[in-house]
């Protein structure tokens, strides 16, 4: 019975010792970063972008849509990327382009923010399973967007990437994908800010769009 009673608390020991161990290593695995994308931090625009509404000064956000880091700076998927509005040129008689420049920055933590580069805008995806166009056609004629990047900032609606579990494309800088008429450059300089140019007399961006953004390049 010694023995049997002895065998019996060596057994409960290991079974707590690998418990414990588990819970250990679960709870390691869930303070690291789940999707890594790479180099780009990818992020749904949130609320919608009108050039003629907004003004110098005025801020957007960005629902960021997959976990990010880099040293000294882990990025959670559901935070938001802040962005400023630092330059805009309406058309006119003399120049046909509007743009609006914008400085963003990503929120690591602990009252820590990096300045992130905006590289490539997509066309926004919609539960629902919609594409653009459809969204388009559904529009009263007086609201239909004309192009690209112009109608404003809103990712609300959208899925994000980490839960459909759908990678992100592979962007290229300056890329658009399927928003007409929209630019993307960045301007030379120390910001290195995030420059959005369309030929159409407003800049609108879409609720939803997708963003793509690599770290700011800030040195001379």
């Amino acid at each position: 019975m010694g023995i049997e009673m002895r065998s019996f608390r060596t057994l409960s020991l290991m079974a707590c010792f690998f418990g414990v161990s588990a819970l250990g290593v679960a709870g390691q695995a869930q303070g690291k970063p789940a999707n890594m994308p790479g180099g780009e931090l990818w992020a749904n625009l949130q609320g919608n972008f009108d050039s003629a509404k907004v003004k110098v000064g005025d801020t957007i956000s960005a629902k960021v849509s997959y976990d990010w880091a880099i040293a000294g700076c882990t990025v959670w998927t559901g935070s938001l990327l802040k962005g400023k509005i630092v330059e805009l040129k309406e058309s006119s008689a003399t120049s046909k382009a509007t743009e609006v420049s914008l400085l963003f920055e990503a929120d690591c933590g602990d009252g820590k923010a990096i300045p992130m580069s905006l590289i490539a805008a997509l066309y926004a995806r919609e539960d629902s399973g919609k594409g653009q166009m459809d969204t388009y056609n559904a529009m009263p004629s007086g609201s239909k967007l004309t192009g690209g990047m112009r109608s404003g900032i809103a990712l609300d609606g959208l899925p994000s990437p980490s839960s459909d579990g759908n990678p992100p494309p592979p962007v290229k800088v300056g890329q658009v994908i399927g928003i007409k008429h929209l630019i993307l450059g960045v301007a030379s300089g120390i910001q290195q800010n995030s420059v959005l140019s369309t030929t159409d007399k407003r800049l609108r961006l879409a609720d939803g769009t997708r963003l793509a953004f690599r770290l700011a390049i800030t040195g001379r």
